[in-house]
């Protein structure tokens, strides 16, 4: 990554950072595919934060994007009257995981990138705003965590 490169960081020092292997790293920089069918977003959040950058300008091209509700898949859902299976179907997820992000869409961290994409598509969402949205709530639930140690 030419990022990493200008912030004079090494291909260690990031996979040391975010908790991988050299060589899953490597494979991430090696290979784009990457970014969007093997790392979850969690990992992609942990670069992101290692290079300094916001995780949905490591996706999208447009950085104006809006933080949504943290229950906004419940919502368009909703709106759409659509239920979870269908969702489940459209965007070739696991039912249970479709479950888990309904209250919460921090809870997407565990999703790789290409079907956050088919979810947006879906729920006709911006999918620089669901990321900016799982960055938001991520760094909250960080910040909330450091608090409580005080």
């Amino acid at each position: 990554m030419s990022r990493r490169t200008q912030l004079g960081l090494s291909q260690d020092s990031i996979s040391r950072f975010c908790k991988l292997s050299k060589a899953e790293y490597g494979d991430i920089e090696g290979y784009e595919d990457e970014l969007y069918m093997v790392v979850p977003l969690r990992v992609a959040q942990c670069i992101c934060m290692a290079l300094d950058m916001k995780l949905e300008e490591l996706y999208c091209s447009n950085s104006n994007h809006n933080i949504l509700p943290r229950n906004i898949i419940d919502i368009k859902l909703k709106e759409k009257n659509l239920s979870v299976a269908e969702l489940s179907d459209f965007v070739g997820i696991y039912e249970s995981s479709i479950e888990k992000i309904i209250d919460d869409i921090l809870n997407i961290g565990d999703w790789v990138v290409d079907p956050i994409i088919s979810l947006a598509e879906k729920l006709e969402l911006e999918l620089g705003s669901v990321l900016k949205s799982y960055s938001a709530y991520y760094d909250e639930e960080k910040m909330g965590s450091r608090g409580g140690n005080h």
